[in-house]
């Protein structure tokens, strides 16, 4: 057992970068997942979200915005998204997000997005709540040097995931330190116990 225990201390290190990739694979990401991909007007407009479902709640939505002919990213155009909740039956109490949407203030009529909400310079995002799944419009609206370019599209939302669903890394965070805390302490004693 101790043997077993020396050899996971010497892996530490992969360990930590394992678990940190694990935890948080989204570190990386640049725009995330397509939604839609349409051309409008002079521009081609690729609209991307974090998740690859998206789930009722708030969500990070991108926008890149490139010049249909060269395919160059435009980075002067101003970007305006809208979204609309199609379905026409209300919501059910499964599919409405609760915590903490009551602490944000959904405005679902227009959205401007920009590159300082962006990871990716090159990207214009927005992070927007979705208050209920369902099936949703969305409308981007590029202007850019007086051109102007609309695209639509659908974008299903799911239910929510469930609270332990979606913060289960952060209670998993603890149990690694302590962990951490406990093969310290019993390396440091084994190692003080071999010194004469």
């Amino acid at each position: 057992m101790f043997c077993l225990f020396t050899n996971v201390i010497r892996l530490k290190p992969a360990l930590i970068a394992f678990l940190l990739l694990v935890l948080r694979g989204d570190i990386f990401a640049d725009g995330g997942t397509v939604q839609i991909s349409k051309k409008a007007g002079p521009f081609r407009i690729t609209v991307f979200t974090t998740s690859a479902i998206v789930r009722a709640g708030l969500e990070d939505v991108s926008v890149l915005v490139q010049n249909h002919f060269t395919h160059q990213p435009l980075l002067n155009a101003k970007v305006c998204l809208s979204f609309q909740r199609l379905d026409k039956h209300p919501a059910t109490i499964a599919e409405i997000w609760t915590p903490p949407c009551c602490r944000t203030k959904p405005n679902l009529a227009r959205y401007q997005a920009t590159h300082t909400a962006a990871t990716n310079k090159l990207l214009y995002a927005v992070t927007t709540v979705f208050p209920a799944a369902g099936k949703w419009e969305v409308q981007v609206e590029v202007l850019s040097n007086g051109a102007r370019g609309l695209v639509n599209g659908i974008l299903y939302v799911a239910p929510p995931a469930s609270p332990l669903l979606s913060y289960w890394p952060l209670f998993l965070l603890p149990i690694i330190a302590i962990v951490g805390y406990v093969m310290h302490y019993r390396l440091c004693s084994a190692r003080a116990h071999k010194k004469p």
